[in-house]
């Protein structure tokens, strides 16, 4: 659940984070970890052999509202994940081009099982863990005393408000993961949490203690940027290839779950005229996306704030449900002792 946020986290989030809070931004995940976990306590986890699937598909609010996200998703990330290609690695390709080919990579794997892709997914994601370990080789290169001063405006705080949709985004997982043999816990949800916070606040740390907050100021960018700085083994943190690599693999595999889900929503068989339907529209909302890429930062804002308040039902809806449940199983209960 939470590796399938990296790379956008990278995107968006740093670069919320680097321009509101500078040398604090650390200190704001932190705080970010510790509301997440607050957030997730009423909710009571669902059980093993739940279909979470079909009670989505019985709520038409909550159904339409989760293509409406998924749709969103994967245009939007798939217009910025081209930009980002187009801006460090292949300047003269057209972004289109870029998107085609990133949807079409991710249609094709989705027609796979869920089982598969996620393994393949972990796989990479262990072939990968290096490129984040090989920072801590050279620990004496770095200022620490770039954190600091610790200073922070509680009024500020309303500014990450929108970053809260990253963690609310592991429920979809929980949709769809139902072969999670002991249900969706709380546990899951706020491990999930926990383990995707640590991860943002290990990049920030990196790249604040490297060159400074300041640098990464009004950069959309700071998560690309700080792999693209020479520090320690040019061979791993600085060979763009290797970084291409990492992002168009991390990106697609988000991109292939999402168009998973959103067929599993929108249609009851997966026959190939059906990917293609898909493919098509949501490569058309990738090309309008394209027109108005001078207004990407106005586009990101609106994305945040209404993905942020569809899971916000999504996650309500969770409540309600693991609360129906509690009563049924309550109730199967208090029946058993009467029969007994």
């Amino acid at each position: 659940m939470s590796v399938s946020n990296i790379f956008i986290i990278n995107l968006i989030g740093l670069s919320r984070l680097f321009n509101r809070f500078t040398n604090i931004a650390w200190l704001i995940v932190i705080l970010m970890i510790t509301f997440n976990i607050i957030f997730f306590l009423p909710f009571r986890g669902l059980p093993k052999g739940i279909n979470l699937l079909k009670k989505v598909k019985t709520n038409y609010l909550v159904r339409m509202l989760m293509v409406l996200y998924l749709i969103f998703s994967i245009t939007f990330y798939a217009i910025i994940v081209s930009l980002t290609v187009n801006k460090f690695f292949y300047f003269n390709t057209n972004v289109l081009i870029t998107s085609f080919v990133i949807l079409l990579t991710g249609t094709i794997i989705s027609r796979e099982s869920l089982n598969r892709i996620i393994n393949i997914a972990i796989l990479f994601l262990i072939l990968i863990i290096p490129f984040y370990i090989i920072p801590f080789t050279h620990i004496e290169e770095r200022d620490f005393s770039l954190l600091l001063p610790i200073y922070l405006k509680f009024e500020d705080l309303i500014y990450i408000i929108p970053l809260f949709m990253f963690p609310l985004e592991h429920l979809i997982h929980g949709i769809f993961c139902d072969q999670i043999d002991n249900g969706f816990s709380k546990k899951t949800l706020i491990m999930s949490c926990i383990i995707e916070g640590i991860y943002v606040l290990f990049i920030i740390i990196d790249a604040q203690t490297l060159i400074g907050a300041n640098f990464y100021v009004d950069m959309f960018y700071p998560g690309i940027y700080r792999w693209l700085i020479y520090q320690g083994n040019k061979f791993i943190e600085n060979n763009d290839i290797f970084l291409l690599i990492i992002i168009l693999v991390t990106f697609i595999f988000k991109l292939t779950f999402y168009i998973y889900a959103l067929r599993n929503l929108l249609f009851k068989k997966s026959k190939t005229i059906i990917y293609i339907i898909i493919f098509s529209f949501l490569f058309a909302i990738v090309s309008i996306f394209y027109i108005f890429n001078n207004f990407l930062n106005t586009i990101s804002e609106v994305y945040l704030y209404v993905s942020l308040g569809i899971l916000l039902i999504i996650y309500f809806y969770f409540i309600i449900i693991a609360n129906k449940n509690r009563n049924i199983t309550n109730k199967e209960r208090i029946n058993n002792e009467q029969i007994t």
